[in-house]
């Protein structure tokens, strides 16, 4: 008992970090590919090293890189080398914990060894009291599909990160029958008695990496807390050859970062439209608009969000207005939801669903 809860205190805080950062079902593990949202760090930078108001020194390129443009002599560009264009990015954008008047910033792309500009983001600022919230999330997600392995950012005082996604293989069930059989035995050895047997045992299974994954899956839910805690930390070393955790998003973090973002916005265009349809005022029309603009830059991963909204409200105009922004992106994807909207009891609904078809299947 004594070895066991001595265990425990030192890797309780490595246990719930990893099981915070681990992101899988019981099945869906095994048979889908799992899903990062891995930092891009800048590959070139204007200046080696740039301190924050601290005073503390953050290298320009490379993990942990400085993230701030302008402020503190860092410069008004930086570099990113992609491995995969296959895959779109995305850009987030934030300030410091006060207002910001707006977000400006462009992305040029590497062409013939040339930086070409391809596009700039000129959208509405925001308060920002640095305690997120669903209407105050702090940050923006800017969609964007490069076509070259090179990019480059310029941008004013803003602080930008960037994450692209990177799939990653489940785990395989082709092992041999001999190393399945020494697995399972050295998962059980961590659980013996003697503390070198489970060290050793441990060590064997961190050398073979990989290839213990599922069964150490499976130990996790083992009745012996110290097989279940060792199996734990081997999975999480394994999950770090993959990708690094530590300067990812997980999946599910990422679309839930979409839905906070969605919901704000989302709240921004139709709430301040029926005010200035009862009073005229050109304010909450101009709120519309910007908020129309950043739903837009943020691509078709709104799409899932818009069609549960949609699903779940019965009123007319949050259903047109769901369509209206459906149609900006211009995307045949959401050919299907549309025909489903036209059976809607609705008639204004059905026609709105209608009239966006018809644009896209031209």
């Amino acid at each position: 008992m004594k070895k066991i809860l001595g265990l425990l205190i030192i890797v309780f805080p490595l246990l719930v970090i990893s099981l915070g950062n681990k992101v899988k079902g019981e099945e869906s593990s095994q048979t889908k590919e799992e899903v990062f949202w891995e930092r891009i760090w800048p590959s070139e930078s204007p200046v080696k090293t740039c301190n924050d108001s601290r005073g503390r020194p953050y290298p320009g390129t490379g993990p942990g890189a400085f993230t701030w443009f302008h402020w503190g002599g860092a410069g008004a560009w930086k570099a990113f080398t992609l491995d995969n264009i296959n895959e779109p990015i995305f850009i987030r954008v934030s300030g410091d914990a006060h207002c910001i008047n707006t977000l400006k910033f462009s992305i040029l792309e590497e062409e013939d060894n040339k930086w070409v500009h391809k596009f700039k983001y000129d959208g509405p600022g925001y308060c920002y009291q640095g305690h997120p919230t669903p209407t105050d999330p702090g940050y923006r997600l800017i969609y964007y599909k490069p076509k070259s392995k090179r990019i480059k950012i310029e941008a004013e005082s803003l602080y930008i990160q960037i994450h692209q996604a990177k799939k990653i293989s489940p785990p395989t069930k082709d092992i041999p029958e001999e190393l399945t059989k020494k697995i399972k035995g050295l998962i059980t050895l961590l659980g013996d008695d003697d503390w070198e047997t489970r060290e050793k045992a441990h060590r064997e299974l961190e050398k073979i990496g990989p290839p213990t994954e599922l069964l150490l899956q499976e130990a996790t839910k083992n009745n012996d807390p110290e097989i279940k805690v060792r199996a734990t930390i081997l999975l999480r070393k394994i999950n770090q050859t993959k990708t690094p955790v530590q300067d990812s998003l997980d999946n599910q973090t990422f679309l839930a970062n979409i839905e906070i973002l969605a919901e704000h916005l989302f709240n921004q265009i139709v709430k301040p439209a029926r005010l200035d349809s009862r009073s005229g005022g050109s304010e909450g029309k101009d709120q519309t608009n910007r908020a129309r603009y950043e739903f837009q830059a943020m691509g078709n991963y709104t799409f899932p969000w818009l069609v549960n909204r949609f699903d779940k409200t019965d009123d007319s105009q949050t259903k047109i207005t769901i369509i209206e922004l459906m149609g900006q992106f211009q995307d045949p994807s959401v050919i299907p939801f549309l025909k489903k909207a036209l059976a809607d009891k609705t008639p204004e609904v059905a026609q709105s669903a209608q009239k966006l078809l018809e644009k896209l299947q031209k």
